[in-house]
């Protein structure tokens, strides 16, 4: 639980927060070989992406079996390594449910005196299948029964654990919070999986219905190299993240589907004309190219390419 060592034992104890295995990880822990290193960046992600394409549509080709293969594993189960010697799906979801979010519930529920268990455990898993949507704290309240200050105050007992995090509407302030639109994201992509009991027939039959399972692991990803993470709204026009690193400020959006039409990038599209940007990039299932409207360039790319990209530590 976030702060509780040192609350214990000020100035004696470290903490060290330990996230789920990075994808790049996950490829050494099951000793899968790549052809050449992964894709660095060191300051402009989205710049350097699109200076660089020839060179990772190069990467990609190279690796795809691999890539494709690992990265299904990873986005069901891959961000525990505990899940690699079962070998039943149902298993593994069970591991995940019984030994990480019951167990961090249970926790929590103790250290916090938390009274209301079932209604506590409730919004966990409630939140846990809703990944990568706007919160919304009122009607949650009414659905599960609790008031609006409860809800409240068990979202930040839930995130001291470690189960989930917040991103916020962009404002240039950086400061602007308080009832600003804000979408939950798990801190593993995993948890949903397990706690909606799906499959990997899911995905390949369903695949939309991974969208924001995906986005979530992009969340994760984004999380790993560091910045600061945002989304993006106006009206009914929305951006998954705005991901900011010193100055630069990448749009990204998440498209899952087997076809992705230009009717599903009217937010992207929308956000590039009305800050006058032309460049974003859209995290896809298996799709890399460049699509081109007008004078604005989008680069789509693998969700299984995205995860290998890694900032340069210099």
């Amino acid at each position: 639980i976030k702060g509780k060592s040192s609350q214990a034992l000020a100035g004696r104890i470290f903490e060290f927060y330990l996230p789920p295995l990075s994808f790049s990880e996950f490829l050494t822990l099951n000793n899968v070989v790549i052809n050449e290193p992964y894709p660095v960046y060191k300051e402009n992600l989205i710049q350097e992406l699109f200076n660089n394409r020839v060179e990772l549509e190069r990467y990609y080709l190279s690796n795809k079996l691999n890539l494709t293969k690992w990265a299904k594993e990873y986005l069901f189960y891959g961000q525990f390594p505990e899940t690699q010697r079962m070998q039943e799906q149902e298993q593994k979801n069970l591991y995940i449910k019984e030994s990480v979010v019951e167990k961090i519930v249970q926790d929590l529920i103790i250290y916090y005196k938390v009274d209301k268990t079932r209604e506590f455990e409730d919004l966990t898993n409630h939140l846990i299948k809703i990944c990568a949507n706007e919160l919304e704290v009122n009607n949650i309240a009414s659905e599960i029964g609790l008031t609006r200050e409860t809800v409240t105050k068990y979202i930040d007992y839930l995130m001291q654990g470690y189960l989930f995090d917040l991103v916020y509407k962009y404002h240039r302030s950086g400061i602007r919070r308080g009832k600003m639109i804000k979408k939950v994201y798990n801190t593993s992509a995993n948890l949903a999986v397990a706690v909606n009991s799906y499959n990997y027939t899911d995905l390949d039959l369903f695949p939309q219905v991974f969208g924001h399972i995906a986005e979530n692991v992009v969340f994760n990803k984004l999380k790993e190299l560091g910045g600061d993470i945002f989304i993006w709204k106006k009206g009914a026009k929305d951006v998954d993240f705005l991901f900011k690193q010193k100055n630069f400020l990448t749009p990204i959006e998440v498209k899952f589907g087997n076809r992705i039409e230009k009717k599903d990038l009217e937010g992207i599209l929308y956000y590039l004309k009305t800050v006058q940007a032309f460049k974003a990039i859209v995290v896809t299932k298996d799709t890399f190219e460049i699509r081109s409207f007008q004078d604005t360039n989008l680069m789509f790319i693998p969700y299984s390419l995205f995860l290998t990209i890694k900032k340069d530590a210099i």
